[in-house]
């Protein structure tokens, strides 16, 4: 697992980045991607993700989506601004009783905003 939280923005003007997919058992997948780069005096992060699976026992599914961004601009040679944003989005079944017709599950979206 790699903290997107401290990925930092891009420094160069070219553009690098990664692409990723994986697929398993249950319908279990996942694909993300990131690009870093720089635009004018603007660095950025900028990273998309889904994560989905059937789950191995008992219909336990899960599904995320995920989002974050983080763009730097460099106002002076001693002075940056920061903006940070992201959204994470997981749902997924934790319980099932058939027998009873019985079932728990979570879906909450999160969020992050940061400035400094």
């Amino acid at each position: 697992m790699i903290n997107i939280v401290t990925k930092q923005a891009g420094k160069n003007r070219r553009p690098s980045g990664t692409l990723y997919g994986a697929y398993g058992e249950k319908s279990t997948q996942e694909y993300r991607g990131d690009a870093a780069g720089k635009l004018w005096r603007m660095g950025y992060y900028l990273y998309g993700g889904h994560m989905e699976s059937d789950g191995l026992i008992d219909d336990r599914y899960f599904e995320n989506n995920s989002f974050y961004a983080k763009f730097t601009s460099e106002l002076a040679d001693d002075v940056s601004l920061t903006f940070t944003g992201g959204s994470w989005y997981p749902d997924y079944k934790y319980y099932d009783w058939p027998a009873i017709d019985f079932d728990a599950t979570t879906d909450v979206q999160n969020y992050l905003l940061t400035g400094k």
